[in-house]
């Protein structure tokens, strides 16, 4: 079973630009385009989140058992 963690990535209040979002490992977790993050399976991978300027940000998670 694994552990059930949902969070979501937020843009800036200071802009307007809407993130696209990717998991590195699609095995282990995927996102949606609103940013939720669903856990797959164990193991660990990388988020990135990046605006339409090119600006990006990672973000490492971490899915465990129950």
């Amino acid at each position: 079973t694994l552990f059930p963690y949902t969070t979501l990535f937020r843009s800036p209040s200071i802009s307007e630009e809407v993130p696209t979002f990717a998991s590195k490992n699609k095995k282990i977790v995927t996102i949606s385009k609103k940013g939720k993050i669903t856990a797959k399976a164990v193991g660990t991978t990388y988020v990135t989140a990046t605006i339409e300027n090119g600006k990006s940000t990672k973000c490492q998670v971490i899915v465990v058992s129950k």
